[in-house]
């Protein structure tokens, strides 16, 4: 599977700046910067009790169980409100000792609300209102203070072409100051402010300094953290932050002058949160805070937790798998807690989402499905929590065979989900993806859903050659949720004749002696094979399930002359890069970088700034359409083409999220009832891939209404090269009969690319020696048939 929570790895220390045009406002993000350079994942679950009522510990797990001692009255309910019409970009959430909220937007308006959050109006700063006037602005955090005044981080420059962030503060009365004068160390730049409740403000750079800054622009530099970090919070007196490197939470005593050891909260950060991401400084997929009882909370996938700082728990307040908490696509903005144990939960998309206690209703509902995965997915996280909001009576377990940092092999939990289904009990529902899909068919394991899928087609505008083309036997075991295609893109002249593997490889050899340079970014027998395994690996077996030679020996011989064409045009310098990048990549995530999602990455920055000159990978979101349908628009990318990448295999996709249901379960009926929910058009759409449903495919391409403009581009991507030239890709999103190319392309493909990891990596080695000589074609397939013969048996 390509596709997980995005990583860069790249060969040089390129800068991704997004801008985002605003409409109807003299407005615009300016440079947002993100250095994207690592795996940023979450793990974890929950249960709960009104908060500050509970004193067990309940340390949250990977998979989401629950025992069945919990099963008492009371649980937490949400209610969402949509305020994205007033809140395009959210910068925070702030509960001052009044009563009062306020909400802060980005793109420079704070709205308050003095009834707890149910009703929201503009806040009246006219020195907010004078800046915003003059010319554009974007704040990179914002913070009120209890005298409601407004102390921000943002960029007033007029230039596009600079970034130069400043701290402001806008008060009540008088006009705004801008900081101009601060002397940061080493001349860095400002990037987090926050104020304390009696006033004090606390400014943090990116050299990860913090500062108490005095309003005479005078400063004390308070500590100076490991590295990078996130999430700067204030409470008394004790500072808050996230570490880049994903180590968790530190907290840090003013008065001492010293860290506070914690060893309850450090490992409750590591093994719920290893690693969590945040977009900017405004934007987290864990967020902490404070509450009313001076107690520690912290909110995320496996829930909202209870802490008291230096005590020996984590009480469980929301139970993650009830609640949209687990939701990967909502990003919290703020979280703060209101009287009567209530909460509130700003999302960076503008959702305001109400938590409160309610003691009638079960803690856990009765009926309860366990769906399965071999790895944790994210697209299937927020599919359920989309159906668990609407399905408040159903419990649905997702237990993950592979749980993140985990010393469970993939070959052990596939042999425990064996032993468990074949004993008549495990999952429910089962993600099929990585799995044995074709010895759980001739075992029985999975339940035959051919009537279903045809009933279910009367409901729901399905596409057909998705899914008749997983089909076994005629029978249909497993449907998709969504899919991806492999594609490349190059000059027309020569993408126009890359119709299968022969050509594409005569294509790539024409490429580069017309046009200097790299043509692919990628300096390995194995990456080079890789990036042109969807499009072949489907013909690698005959139907009977032995080797078929004929591809196997095609698909070596073209790749190679691709490889050789690569690696004539490469410079020493870029192939040294990219081989320290492997190790690095393996030692800090205990994997292979060229079988990542991230690798099948398609990087159009580096196709339209002319370090390369085609791109093969794979489109699997609407964005990533966008960028393929923009490509062309580009300045001297006019010429580009893009198409399906063509192979030995015929016309490929890659079903995603492959999902079937136990033969043995005892709840059939839910299952499919569940299922057919799944395959709804809300629910599929939450996945933000290419769906299978008609409908659904049509929806994800709407725009949304606050960032399009017809006629212009909906989004900016920036970079520069290492010669510091700045790069800019300009996308438009793709609409009405800008997307037939795409629908035919949908329609056309018929043949499924399920990855057979153990024989494709058998290709490799075997290939590998081939590509650098050490054997003979022959030799290399008498080396395969050798690897592959035990497994070929079982």
């Amino acid at each position: 599977m390509f596709r997980e929570t995005p990583v860069m790895i790249k060969q040089s220390d390129l800068k991704l700046q997004w801008k985002r045009q605003e409409r109807n406002e003299n407005m615009k993000i300016k440079h947002l910067a993100l250095v994207l350079a690592g795996v940023l994942l979450l793990t974890g679950c929950g249960s709960g009790q009104a908060a500050g009522t509970a004193e067990e510990d309940s340390s949250a797990k990977t998979n989401q169980t629950v025992d069945e001692a919990n099963k008492g009255m009371g649980r937490y309910v949400e209610a969402e409100t949509d305020l994205s019409d007033i809140c395009r970009s959210a910068a925070g959430l702030r509960l001052t000792k009044d009563g009062t909220l306020y909400l802060c937007d980005a793109p420079g308006a704070v709205y308050e609300s003095t009834d707890q959050g149910e009703n929201w109006n503009p806040y009246e700063l006219p020195s907010l209102e004078e800046v915003v006037d003059q010319s554009p602005i974007y704040f990179i955090t914002m913070d009120m203070a209890e005298d409601g005044s407004l102390w921000a981080v943002g960029d007033h420059s007029v230039n596009e072409d600079e970034w130069n962030p400043q701290l402001m503060h806008f008060p009540k009365e008088g006009s705004a100051q801008i900081f101009d004068k601060l002397s940061l160390e080493s001349g860095e730049q400002p990037c987090q402010v926050r104020v304390s409740d009696n006033g004090k403000v606390f400014l943090a750079d990116y050299g990860a300094n913090i500062y108490e800054v005095k309003e005479d622009q005078t400063v004390t530099k308070v500590l100076t953290a490991d590295g990078r970090f996130s999430n700067l919070q204030i409470h008394n007196n004790l500072l808050a932050f996230y570490p880049d490197d994903g180590t968790g939470v530190k907290i840090y005593d003013l008065d001492q002058k010293e860290y506070v050891e914690d060893a309850v909260l450090d490992q409750f950060m590591q093994e719920n949160y290893p690693g969590a991401s945040s977009n900017g400084y405004s934007s987290f997929q864990v967020f902490y805070f404070w509450g009313n009882d001076d107690a520690f909370y912290v909110a995320g996938k496996s829930g909202l937790h209870r802490h008291v700082i230096g005590g020996g728990t984590m009480e469980e307040v929301i139970n993650g798998g009830l609640s949209v908490l687990s939701n990967p696509n909502y990003w919290y903005s703020g979280m703060v807690a209101l009287p009567d144990h209530e909460f509130l939960m700003l999302s960076s998309m503008g959702k305001l989402i109400r938590f409160t206690y309610d003691a009638t209703i079960p803690s856990v509902p009765e009926k309860e499905i366990t769906i399965y995965s071999l790895e944790e997915e994210d697209a299937l996280l927020s599919a359920i929590s989309t159906y668990q909001s609407k399905h408040p009576d159903v419990y649905v377990h997702y237990e993950v065979g592979m749980p993140q940092n985990s010393s469970v092999t993939k070959e052990d939990a596939i042999k425990n989900l064996n032993t468990e289904v074949l004993s008549g009990d495990g999952p429910d529902v089962l993600i099929m993806d990585g799995l044995p899909m074709d010895s759980f068919v001739e075992k029985g394991l999975l339940l035959d859903l051919t009537d279903f899928t045809q009933e279910l087609s009367t409901k729901i505008l399905l596409y057909e050659n998705l899914v008749d083309g997983l089909k076994k036997d005629e029978k249909q075991y497993v449907i998709p949720l969504q899919v991806q295609f492999p594609v490349v893109a190059a000059k027309g002249a020569y993408a126009n004749e890359m119709n299968d593997l022969k050509s594409m490889a005569d294509a790539v050899e024409a490429l580069s002696m017309a046009v200097p340079g790299d043509v692919l970014s990628t300096y390995s027998p194995k990456g080079i094979m890789r990036k042109f395994t969807p499009a072949s690996a489907p013909s690698f077996k005959n139907a009977d399930g032995t080797l078929n030679r004929e591809a196997i020996l095609t698909f070596w011989e073209q790749t190679k002359r691709i490889y050789d064409v690569q690696m004539a045009s490469a410079s020493e310098e870029k192939v040294e890069q990219y081989q320290m990048i492997l190790p690095m990549y393996e030692q800090e995530y205990g994997s292979s970088y060229e079988d990542s999602s991230w690798f099948g990455y398609i990087n159009a920055l580096d196709y339209i700034g002319g370090s390369t000159h085609m791109m093969a990978g794979i489109a699997d979101t609407p964005y990533t359409q966008a960028e393929l349908y923009s490509l062309s628009k580009n300045k001297g990318c006019e010429d580009a083409v893009v198409r399906l990448m063509s192979g030995t295999a015929g016309k490929v996709y890659i079903p995603e999220l492959m999902i079937g249901i136990n033969a043995s379960s005892a709840n059939v009926d839910s299952s499919k009832e569940f299922l057919t929910d799944f395959l709804g058009d809300e629910i599929l759409e939450s996945m933000g891939g290419f769906p299978v449903s008609k409908t659904a495919m049509e929806q994800a391409f709407v725009p949304n209404p606050q960032d399009y403009v017809e006629g212009q581009p909906m989004y900016y991507a920036a970079s520069s090269d290492p010669e510091g030239n700045m790069i800019e890709e300009q996308i438009w999103w793709p609409v009405d009969g800008d997307l037939e190319p795409f629908y035919r392309m949908v329609e056309e493909v018929t043949v499924p690319y399920v990855q057979d990891a153990v024989l494709e990596e058998a290709v490799y080695q075997a290939g590998t020696a081939y590509f650098e000589g050490a054997s003979t074609l022959e030799e290399a397939w008498d080396e395969l048939q050798s690897q592959i013969s035990l497994y070929m048996a079982e």
